[in-house]
């Protein structure tokens, strides 16, 4: 079975393929990332954090004006944002490089697509219900992510060909 998905994956054309798997990998990251801010709100996880953090202190969370705590939680929330977008602005980036075959890109692709396949496996062992779309989402993005690290893992040696290079310096003379 195994050398039969690998035969199958060979024999695409690889410059359709690889686009093909960068555009699906950044829309599954897209909604992976919705996904990950309904999970934040329903969970709660900033005023759990901040909760942990406090009583690692000897403070109680509950002590704090109910303003102040949504103000801290919001300032946490907003990081918490802007980390994400980080996260989708590189992996964007990669994917780019990816569809043009880029040296090293098809590495960070199947690594992250592996890291986001096993974090969608801890979020729904986690026992977090955030709704039935975002669930089934959730459980069909786990087989999603590794088909795509594996369609792009059977590709490496044609993906490891061109890549930025730093030209040599030439002696004078």
């Amino acid at each position: 079975m195994k050398t039969r998905l690998l035969n199958w994956a060979r024999s695409l054309p690889l410059q359709r393929l690889l686009w093909v798997s960068a555009l699906s990998a950044w829309v599954l990251d897209l909604i992976s990332a919705l996904y990950f801010v309904r999970y934040w709100e329903v969970k709660n996880t900033g005023a759990q954090m901040w909760s942990m953090a406090m009583a690692m202190q000897g403070l109680d969370w509950y002590a704090l004006e109910p303003e102040y705590r949504q103000q801290l939680i919001s300032i946490l929330t907003m990081s918490a944002g802007m980390m994400l977008l980080g996260i989708l602005i590189v992996n964007t980036v990669f994917y780019f490089y990816l569809a043009h075959h880029k040296r090293w890109s098809w590495q960070y692709v199947v690594t992250y697509c592996i890291g986001a396949a096993g974090m969608g496996l801890i979020t729904m062992f986690e026992g977090v219900r955030v709704g039935i779309f975002w669930d089934i989402f959730n459980a069909l993005s786990i087989p999603a992510y590794v088909f795509l690290g594996f369609v792009v893992w059977a590709r490496k040696p044609d993906c490891a060909d061109k890549g930025f290079r730093f030209k040599r310096a030439q002696s004078p003379g």
